[in-house]
């Protein structure tokens, strides 16, 4: 939520939006744009508000996910953290994770690959900016040839996931990824990269993710789908974030309003 102080109620100043996908260059916004055709993965919507002579200058960011076809996971939304930790309690993240297969007939192994985007913001604190890229080889049998840690991998769901009766179907995962930490600069207003020397930190993401299902629920001939609570956790390493930065285990994540997480069986 974008806010300014002072008089509120006779701000007069100018809202701007830009779009950014991955590293590109901010793109500025209308009120109203067409995403067809838009390259799947996760965008930064950031707005901006001048300050004028009876309210301060104010600017916020949230994040946008076009998911593609065949995606093993997808998932947006936003939470509050311990304030205490990182000054503020608002987080938002975006995800996207994209899994190919690929059967080679003549040696009999197989490729699998999971490609995507991951962004997490802690609200003028702290951004994480990462990318998944995986490719792991197995043979016949499913023993590893080649490769590491899958990009996105299904885990089995905490007992207080999702709900029973009726079953809502839960499914949860582990997505691994590589990319920055970034600091919020209040003086730019932009974002610095955290460092090693003087080159960016690499840090590993290890994302959480519980995705709680859904309940249809039939009545006469009307029937109603509800969303059960999804959770979201994101773990840091590579840089020292202990009591600086808002990570650690799955928050319960609200649907509807506050997002939600999709993760596919493929």
């Amino acid at each position: 939520m974008l806010g300014a102080g002072i008089s509120p109620e006779v701000c007069n100043g100018v809202v701007t939006y830009t779009l950014t996908y991955s590293d590109g260059d901010p793109i500025p916004l209308t009120t109203n744009f067409d995403t067809t055709g838009w390259t799947p993965g996760v965008y930064i919507i950031t707005a901006v508000y001048t300050a004028d002579a009876n309210c301060n200058a104010a600017t916020d960011s949230g994040t946008l996910v076009i998911g593609g076809p065949g995606d093993s996971t997808t998932g947006g939304g936003r939470y509050k953290v311990n304030s205490s930790i990182s000054g503020s309690p608002r987080v938002n993240f975006g995800y996207t994770v994209q899994k190919t297969v690929t059967t080679n007939k003549r040696t009999n192994l197989t490729t699998t690959n999971h490609r995507g985007q991951l962004l997490w913001t802690n609200s003028q604190a702290w951004r994480v900016k990462a990318s998944v890229d995986t490719s792991v080889v197995t043979d016949s049998s499913g023993a590893v040839i080649s490769g590491g840690k899958q990009g996105f991998m299904t885990i089995p769901c905490p007992t207080d996931v999702g709900t029973a009766l009726p079953d809502s179907k839960p499914k949860c995962g582990v997505i691994n990824a590589t990319g920055t930490l970034q600091k919020y600069n209040a003086e730019t207003g932009g974002w610095d990269t955290v460092l090693s020397g003087d080159v960016p930190a690499m840090v590993y993401i290890t994302v959480t993710i519980y995705d709680g299902g859904s309940v249809t629920v039939c009545k006469m001939k009307r029937c109603t789908v509800t969303n059960v609570a999804d959770w979201f956790g994101l773990q840091i390493l590579g840089v020292s974030v202990e009591n600086q930065v808002p990570v650690g285990a799955p928050i319960k994540v609200d649907n509807g309003q506050n997002g939600q997480i999709i993760i596919r069986s493929n």
